[in-house]
């Protein structure tokens, strides 16, 4: 897929910004493989990267299936905005389509 969404940004189909976050995924997928969470064998297209930045800028990041991301998410963003952390996600919901 990789190939697919440059040739995409170099013909103008994709947006340079959307082919770095699928990227991104794909590749945290690839490495992970196995949500350490749900012991499920992560699909791109329903797993969920999600990154940290602290006030320090002490960082993490993980890759989970998307439902255990969709029961964890609120308490994920109220800690995050209590401790002025930075939460960056990539759906792959969102940037693949499901595939349920």
């Amino acid at each position: 897929m990789f190939t697919n969404d440059i040739a995409a940004v170099m013909t103008g189909a994709m947006d340079a910004d959307l082919a770095v976050d699928r990227i991104e995924l794909q590749a945290a997928v690839a490495h992970q493989i196995v949500c350490l969470k749900t012991e499920r064998v992560l699909d791109v297209r329903d797993a969920v990267y999600f990154h940290v930045t602290g006030p320090a800028g002490n960082t993490g990041a993980d890759v989970v299936d998307a439902d255990w991301f969709d029961g964890y998410e609120p308490e994920l963003r109220t800690i995050c905005r209590e401790k002025g952390i930075t939460l960056r996600v990539l759906d792959g919901r969102k940037l693949f389509g499901a595939r349920r």
